[in-house]
């Protein structure tokens, strides 16, 4: 599990998001010069911005990233046919994702067009709207993945007291990092004081939803669905790369999916505890109550408390968030994987894993949920 086969999951990340796809940088370019010169010229610099960090990738992928790819092909354990498998399954499981995103977006259309003015009159229709496509959508992605074969293994259980240090973990580190994207979103909205609600379009949404139906789509749907999803189907179809890639991979994606900085954070950390501890059991039913009790807090506990005493709270969560972030960290060589079959390794991860047609326009469509967010936030500022 050591040695050649280990996974830096922080450094891995960063390399993925920053450095390829650079959409932070993106996304506060269109946010400065939309406060700074208005909506065209922002569309038009931040077309340009990726223009030019697309072509600095294509040119300099092989010296800046991987200088020696050429010659590691021998040495990573797949031929060129597995190599090309890896890729196109890859592929398969952005464009699944694309999928979702775009029938998703044309049934909320649909949805929203035929409902008309009564969208704002009802709030359970509102929620329709917005989750139900979503729902719909993903039987769709499941049936374009059935090319993917899943891997399942032998399921192991957890302790009680393994269960409530991780329901403490989770909670401490949503939290957390919840506060580093209200820092992200408090910088954009630095240059249009009036967007910072736009900013959070769940909190704005959730805000004026009943508990009942917050209850019903955020606390159970959601968990049931986005488990099955990211945990259940996409690491099953490509653990057999390598387990730590696995879990990166749908913890990227699970935190773009949710298409803003306010989510995108702890999103991202949440999907690498889920996605550890799915692995380590191979059980759903784990992940799911995690993700329902993260949900329960957040959406339903958190906002019926008096405020001075929820920000109480939130300070004693994201100090326990801290210390958990510290023992992972210092215990981080203890966090291994079994080498798998096909393990995909070595600065070849970046290459076959998010390099691909169905990965790059899938992170390319969450790139522009977040930029039509701050988009949007920045319109109604004005």
């Amino acid at each position: 599990a050591g040695g050649s086969g280990s996974v830096n999951p922080i450094l891995t990340m960063i390399r993925v998001l920053f450095i390829i796809y650079g959409f932070v940088p993106l996304a506060l370019v269109m946010a400065v010069l939309g406060a700074w010169k208005g909506i065209y010229v922002s569309v038009a610099g931040t077309a340009l911005c990726g223009l030019a960090i697309g072509t600095l990738f294509l040119i300099g992928t092989g010296r800046m990233l991987d200088p020696g790819f050429r010659a590691r092909v021998e040495i990573t354990g797949m031929d060129k046919e597995g190599r090309r498998q890896a890729r196109e399954d890859f592929s398969r499981i952005g464009f699944s994702l694309v999928i979702i995103l775009l029938l998703a977006s044309v049934f909320q259309i649909v949805m929203a067009v035929n409902a008309g003015e009564a969208i704002a009159e009802h709030t359970w229709l509102m929620l329709m709207v917005n989750f139900v496509p979503l729902y719909v959508s993903i039987p769709f992605a499941i049936l374009f993945l059935k090319r993917v074969k899943p891997f399942r293994y032998e399921k192991h259980k957890l302790t009680i007291m393994q269960v409530v240090t991780l329901m403490a973990v989770c909670l401490g580190l949503t939290y957390l990092f919840n506060y580093v994207g209200a820092a992200v979103n408090a910088f954009i909205a630095s240059f249009a004081p009036d967007s910072a609600e736009g900013l959070n379009p769940l909190q704005t949404v959730a805000a004026d939803i009943n508990v009942w139906l917050r209850l019903f789509y955020m606390v159970i749907m959601a968990p049931l669905t986005e488990e099955f999803l990211f945990r259940k189907q996409f690491i099953d179809r490509s653990r057999i790369y390598g387990e730590w890639n696995a879990v990166i991979m749908s913890a990227v994606l699970f935190g773009l999916f949710h298409g803003n900085f306010a989510q995108f954070f702890y999103a991202l950390v949440l999907g690498l505890v889920f996605g550890y501890v799915y692995v380590k059991t191979n059980d759903l039913r784990y992940t799911i109550f995690l993700h329902f009790f993260i949900n329960l807090m957040g959406g339903i506990i958190i906002p019926a408390v008096p405020e001075d005493i929820a920000a109480i709270m939130a300070m004693v969560f994201a100090a326990i968030g801290i210390v958990s972030l510290f023992i992972i960290m210092r215990n981080r060589k203890k966090l291994t994987m079994p080498e798998t079959p096909a393990q995909i390794k070595g600065r070849d991860r970046l290459m076959l894993i998010y390099v691909n047609p169905g990965m790059i326009i899938c992170i390319l469509c969450c790139c522009l949920l977040f930029a039509s967010v701050v988009f949007m936030a920045m319109i109604g500022a004005v």
